[in-house]
């Protein structure tokens, strides 16, 4: 492979962040504002999605529709583009057994509960999940696809959803939310399956994904020299700190101890219930917060900012605009460790944002 300065000096720059080793500024990167919508599925109809429907008209029809804060294509920054194969399934889902429908010109399909009852769950589950299940197979399709479609452009592993969303998918949340706070000892066996489906999920995918220069990037455009992955909890504002920490945090560790590189996916209303127990964590690399419209003031979370990046992880801040706030982000958070990725459409916002 012919030397590209350029590259590598990115790729250095990546490696700096993991290890948090002192920089001259932090990673800025830039991500296209998308449209809320998608084509949808219609060839389907009103049933639900099965294995024999993931083929090449599926993933067509989703071939260039990609979730939001994707970096990029021609001006990521010092983030990388990447394609996730998306093809409108909710893959963790699908996996545990929900079944999926598709609704005309959303972004993704839908995932219908599976029971009302913990005890109902366990029966009509599709897990434990073996590398012989057709959906899994269907996912590595989808993986190649997107490889062959995109060579040399970073394929991450699929939306990882924790425990705790998966479980509120496949039940309503009443029961779940009641169920937890009451009655933990009814869900402690169904979290440890479920983690055990999301461990062996991400083994699989990292099987089909070709490493990009000896690592892997996620979702977000970040990548790191080896083993990554993604995930979240974005039901974790619901139930409040100590039933996180005591309940659903030792799945998530299980989780990120899997890979070499853990990022975590926080939105900035959930990031206070959660934070000093990720910090508490020497599994988990990186924390992601995503800004939240009508959530806590700039003011409130760079606090919070500073708290993980003194505490020993690595931050991605993601901003749904260019705004005079990620200026404030930049210069009043410690470059050491910390990127910021800003969704804007305009080029001369994204010069700025470089200069």
């Amino acid at each position: 492979m012919q030397d590209n300065p350029c590259l590598n000096d990115k790729l250095q720059r990546h490696r700096d962040f993991w290890a948090r080793r002192p920089t001259d500024r932090p990673l800025i990167g830039i991500c296209r504002p998308l449209g809320k919508t998608a084509p949808g599925f219609e060839l389907l109809g009103d049933r639900p999605l099965a294995p024999e429907d993931v083929n090449e008209s599926l993933y067509q029809a989703y071939r260039h529709c990609y979730t939001v804060c994707t970096p990029c294509a021609d001006r990521p920054g010092d983030l990388f583009y990447t394609t996730i194969p998306h093809c409108g399934v909710p893959w963790y889902e699908v996996l545990m057994g929900c079944a999926i429908h598709f609704s005309d010109g959303t972004l993704m399909a839908w995932a219908e509960h599976l029971a009302d009852k913990p005890e109902q769950l366990r029966q009509r589950w599709r897990l434990p999940l073996t590398t012989d299940d057709p959906w899994l197979d269907r996912l590595r399709f989808a993986l190649r696809r997107k490889q062959e479609d995109f060579p040399g452009v970073p394929v991450p592993t699929v939306l990882g959803r924790g425990v705790l969303d998966l479980l509120l998918a496949a039940m309503p949340n009443e029961e779940v939310l009641a169920g937890l706070m009451t009655e933990p000892e009814r869900y402690l066996d169904i979290l440890t399956e479920l983690t055990d489906m999301i461990i062996l999920a991400i083994a699989e995918q990292l099987k089909v994904l070709q490493p990009f220069h000896g690592g892997y990037a996620n979702r977000r455009g970040l990548w790191a020299p080896g083993t990554a992955c993604w995930s979240q909890e974005d039901g974790t504002s619901l139930i409040g700190p100590r039933l996180y920490r005591d309940l659903i945090l030792p799945h998530d560790r299980r989780i990120w101890a899997s890979v070499e590189y853990a990022m975590f996916h926080t939105h900035s209303v959930g990031l206070p219930v959660m934070i000093d127990s990720l910090l508490d964590t020497p599994q988990l690399a990186c924390i992601e917060c995503t800004v939240d419209a009508g959530g806590p003031t700039l003011d409130e979370l760079l606090p919070l900012w500073r708290r993980v990046l003194e505490g020993g992880k690595s931050l991605l801040v993601c901003l749904e605009e260019a705004t005079p706030e990620v200026e404030r982000v930049i210069a009043e958070l410690p470059a050491v460790g910390l990127a910021v990725s800003v969704s804007t459409d305009n080029p001369q916002e994204y010069d700025h944002l470089m200069a």
